[in-house]
């Protein structure tokens, strides 16, 4: 069974609250592979010649966002024994400002799901 958490705020100021505790990494280096300490954050990725993400051996319900704010795009890729699915295939951002979304089903497999502005 998935269990999905819905958070209602009283007041617009306390959603303004939250999302101002959210945990941002800048990275301007040209590659990165994600760790379980990157779960719930989001990932500025800076480079002017792009940024390649690997992906692979994260715990079960990780999830993370990663964000283009280079001109290079964000590129993705499984380590050699996990696997990337995303639809038809995409594993790179599409543009400046364009948002990726990784995340690994508590299923205790080996699948990642790429979603978001990505072709």
């Amino acid at each position: 069974m998935t269990t999905y958490r819905f958070i209602r705020y009283s007041s617009l100021q306390a959603a303004i609250d939250q999302l101002a505790e959210l945990d941002v990494i800048e990275e301007s280096t040209t590659a990165r592979t994600l760790t379980d300490a990157d779960n719930g954050r989001v990932i500025r990725c800076t480079n002017a010649a792009g940024c390649a993400i690997t992906v692979g051996g994260l715990s079960d319900g990780f999830g993370c966002l990663i964000v283009q704010k280079g001109a290079g795009s964000v590129t993705f890729a499984a380590d050699g024994s996990s696997t990337l699915n995303a639809f038809s295939g995409a594993t790179q951002t599409a543009g400046l400002n364009a948002q990726a979304t990784v995340i690994k089903e508590a299923d205790g497999g080996t699948e990642y799901l790429l979603g978001g502005e990505v072709n």
